[in-house]
């Protein structure tokens, strides 16, 4: 069990201080006992102004876990591989794939990983570790890996494509949650949930087993979601027991709004704020 555990949000679409830089992605820097991991790293445009600021000692880190190989979630993975060259880096192999988003309207967009965050990979496959199952990557410290669909997914999925022409539905297949076990109960990092809500904290339970949950932080994928899609998240939340949530990201304001009323300290998340696992 991790003695003392603290989450800061690096990179998020909202900045909790006017001198660091907002962007449409994720990164989240986490300490757990004397190991340091960055979960997921954005874009790349406010990774490093904002560690800075935040005084984050890269140097330290020992791994980077990417949630999924969307753009904005690993985007800043090439210059975090540079400034950090003994940092590990856990993943599914389907985060390298091609990744497009189709519009209603037709608007058909690139979203996958860069391709000098490919190559940079490419050229460290040393450093690489796929995760194909749960992993534990540290002692208490879990990578999920692909999370089973029993339930629907409470967010819009379906303007995700693996080609351009939009004929081969793209089932983000290697989303993944991060889990630690530490001294104040079960603490979640989230990604962007696209494995859905109930699903991914149904399979965290079953693999975290009993014990207190402390915490949820991360993106929950719902800005597109129903009223209805909402309304399961929530109640899956309150299921699995969690004192606090904390959304980020692709959250949505509906939900942000929905699970304020769960707990008095569940609150957005953003750029900036620092918090105890």
């Amino acid at each position: 069990m991790v003695a003392n555990a603290y989450a800061t949000i690096v990179c998020d679409n909202h900045a909790q201080w006017p001198t660091l830089q907002a962007e449409h992605g994720l990164a989240i820097w986490l300490e757990a006992g004397a190991k340091h991991i960055m979960f997921d790293t954005g874009q790349g445009i406010s990774l490093l102004n904002n560690a800075n600021i935040l005084g984050i000692p890269l140097d330290k880190l020992d791994a980077i876990v990417l949630s999924h190989g969307h753009y904005d979630h690993s985007g800043g993975l090439a210059l975090l591989m540079e400034r950090c060259p003994h940092a590990r880096i856990f993943m599914h192999p389907s985060a390298l794939a091609e990744r497009y988003s189709i519009r209603e309207h037709g608007e058909t967009r690139s979203i996958g990983m860069p391709n000098e965050v490919k190559n940079r990979l490419l050229e460290n496959r040393e450093r690489m570790v796929w995760v194909t199952e749960p992993l534990e990557i540290f002692p208490d410290i879990w990578a999920t890996g692909p999370i089973p669909r029993v339930f629907p997914e409470e967010g819009n999925e379906s303007r995700f494509y693996l080609d351009e022409s939009g004929q081969i539905p793209d089932r983000i297949e290697d989303d993944q949650a991060l889990f630690i076990r530490s001294s104040a109960g079960i603490s979640v990092i989230l990604g962007c949930t696209h494995s859905g809500v109930a699903n991914t904290l149904l399979f965290i339970g079953k693999l975290a087993g009993e014990g207190k949950k402390r915490l949820i932080i991360g993106g929950f994928h719902l800005s597109a979601a129903s009223t209805e899609g909402i309304q399961r998240a929530i109640a899956a939340i309150d299921k699995f027991g969690a004192v606090k949530i904390f959304p980020c990201h692709c959250s949505g304001e509906a939900f942000v709004n929905a699970v304020s009323g769960l707990s008095a300290e569940s609150i957005r998340g953003g750029a900036g704020m620092c918090l105890k696992m």
